[in-house]
This record gives structure tokens, sequence and C-alpha cells, in this order.
């Protein structure tokens, strides 16, 4: 039988959770090789244990979920675009937010995302959208980009629900009350993805240490 010092020596530690800081340092570093993006990616993968949620969709893109919620998406390449480019994948910008939705639901988030003005004057039954949780068939929408027009949209989010309540200009909201054309009314950067394939990895509460004093949401 073993000794409580022989178990506490074979207790598998816990991780550091991945910050934004350190990632923004990996994508830099990644920058520096002919095949930085799918090496970073291979890597990441190894690492998993860092993140909260890793999956893949349809098309082939791989989504890690950080422990404050933000994420990064490593993107599928095709022949004939950016052939120059040695990378399996391409990395998009960090998004500070995703949540999830059905198919029914993503008819109605393209919706709003292409109408967020007129959803707006019609009340919080078009703002509203059914979410769900990270699973097979479900879709990412990311959101909190950043962007040179300094427009971000804006959701209340409950267990169930995504209410849009508009999009935050250089700090503040954007009011759609006297807007001249709600056709104008901008939403911000916003990417809604595939519907997701494989859930790669999902974080248990013990299988992470967020406390850990590096971790930043810069």
């Amino acid at each position: 039988m073993k000794n409580q010092f022989e178990s506490f020596a074979t207790e598998k530690p816990k991780l550091p959770a991945m910050d934004r800081k350190e990632l923004n340092e990996k994508i830099y570093e990644s920058d520096f090789d002919e095949r930085g993006v799918d090496k970073l990616l291979e890597q990441l993968l190894t690492e998993k244990e860092r993140f909260s949620s890793i999956f893949r969709t349809e098309n082939g893109s791989h989504y890690f979920i950080l422990h404050d919620g933000s994420s990064l998406r490593f993107q599928q390449r095709y022949l004939g675009v950016d052939d120059e480019d040695d990378n399996t994948y391409a990395l998009r910008p960090i998004a500070n937010h995703v949540f999830f939705v059905d198919p029914p639901g993503a008819l109605k988030l393209r919706e709003l995302m292409n109408f967020p003005g007129y959803a707006l004057q019609a009340g919080n039954e078009s703002c509203a959208i059914s979410t769900t949780e990270l699973k097979k068939g479900s879709l990412p929408f990311e959101y909190g980009f950043p962007s040179v027009r300094n427009i971000i949209p804006v959701f209340k989010l409950d267990a169930t629900t995504a209410t849009y309540v508009g999009s935050e200009e250089n700090g503040r909201i954007k009011p759609i009350v006297g807007h001249r054309d709600p056709a104008s009314y901008d939403m911000g950067v916003t990417h809604l993805g595939h519907a997701v394939s494989e859930v790669l990895w999902q974080a248990k509460a013990a299988d992470t240490d967020t406390s850990d004093p590096g971790t930043s949401k810069v």
C-alpha cells in the first residue's frame, strides 16, 4: 500500500491556465517561422489542459477558448488562397467573447447581424437569441474583436439567451432612438462559425489552475 508521501508524489499537478499575454507572445513568435502557424496549432493541442475548451468545426477550423472567455481561431486554408504561405491554417484575431447557438438560433442571429438597427427598433424579442452549450452541431459566435472603428456589440447573457442591447462606440452605447437610418446602425466586427464537428477538449474545474498569478485579460 502506498503511503501518503508516495501518493502526493504521483499526484498530477494542476497546469497553469493559458492567459492572453502568453498566448499573444506565442503568436508573435510564430511569425518568425515559415510554418509557424501550423506549429503553433500543434503545440497548443499538446497543452490542451491549459484551455477551457478546444473544438473543431465542419470546415476544419480549430478554436481555442481561454478561461477568461476569449477565443482564438485557426482557420483552415484552401488551395488557391495565399499559395505563397506554407501554413495549412491562418490565424484570426482573438475575440473577447464567444457563445454558441443551434441552427435555428443561427438563422435569427444572421438576421440580427445584417439588420441590428431594425432589431433594436423592434424590441427585445427581435434582439433575443437562444443559446446552447458547446456540443457537436452547435455554432460558435465570436464578438469583441479589435477594430479600427472601435465599435463592438454588447450582449446581455443569461443561461439560455443572448440579448443584443446595442453597439458600443468609444466606450458608450450608440442609441437607436432617433436614429434617422436604422439600416446604417453598425454592430461592429463579429464572426459566426461553422457547426462544431468535434469537441477536442473541455476542462473540468480541477484540471487547470486558473489562479495563476500570471493570468491576464489583456
